[in-house]
């Protein structure tokens, strides 16, 4: 019954994700799309929670991690698919998402206990959630986790589908890459390669791989609006 469910809402949540983002031609709007439709079901995610903690004056994250996995692998799976097939198709080649999608399966897993535990710190750090009315932990939940969705939905889409740029660039046999940032107001480490042509497989002068390269560390990859545009030619 619970992988019905699952599959139910996997399905539901590519479908919806997949016609907004198939509107989109280039990178930088897909993702821009990628990034509200993340929020859109992350909020409708932490709501669920939020009239949970209110009812039951508890919160257990091993309940929650399963669903929130599903949710961001879903979200996951069509990120690699927008973002690697507008790539591919740029290079004049076909997207094999399979490749990624291990991946996104583990991290999804990953991630969702980190949230969740995250969660639990956030609403009982300041006091036993049994002492508080109501209102007071709608409250409480909405200054310590309902803010979090725009976050965490630019920061996955960054990661996620940087990861799928590059893989669908080594599929289409691509030579180089530039670095293009897309904010008003980008982080200096980011600015200062902005235009910055790199073979492939090299990183780049801030010594990031592409926007999005966690091992950079999440300094640099919370809410990242950067893309790379990869080349044959130089």
């Amino acid at each position: 019954e619970d992988e019905k469910k699952s599959l139910e809402v996997t399905q539901a949540i590519m479908r919806s994700m997949m016609g907004r983002v198939g509107r989109k031609a280039a990178v930088p709007e897909a993702k821009a799309e990628l990034v509200t439709g993340h929020k859109k079901e992350l909020d409708s995610y932490f709501e669920a929670q939020k009239k949970s903690v209110v009812e039951s004056r508890s919160f257990d994250p091993k309940e929650w991690n399963p669903k929130l996995a599903t949710v961001l692998a879903a979200l996951g799976t069509v990120t690699s698919k927008a973002v690697g097939q507008r790539t591919a198709t740029e290079l004049g080649s076909e997207y094999n998402a399979s490749e990624l999608s291990g991946y996104i399966k583990a991290n999804s897993k990953i991630s969702a206990k980190k949230i969740n535990w995250a969660i639990l710190d956030k609403l009982t750090e300041q006091g036993n959630l049994e002492d508080f009315s109501d209102e007071e932990l709608a409250t409480i939940f909405d200054e310590k986790v309902g803010y979090r969705s725009s976050e965490i939905a630019t920061t996955r889409v960054a990661i996620i589908a940087g990861l799928a740029a590059l893989y669908a660039a080594r599929q289409g046999k691509a030579k180089y890459k530039t670095w293009v940032t897309t904010s008003a107001n980008p982080r200096s480490s980011h600015a200062q390669v902005a235009g910055e042509t790199v073979p492939i497989e090299e990183k780049f002068s801030n010594g990031m791989e592409h926007p999005g390269d966690y091992e950079s560390g999440a300094e640099n990859v919370a809410n990242c609006q950067c893309y790379i545009e990869y080349s044959t030619e130089k």
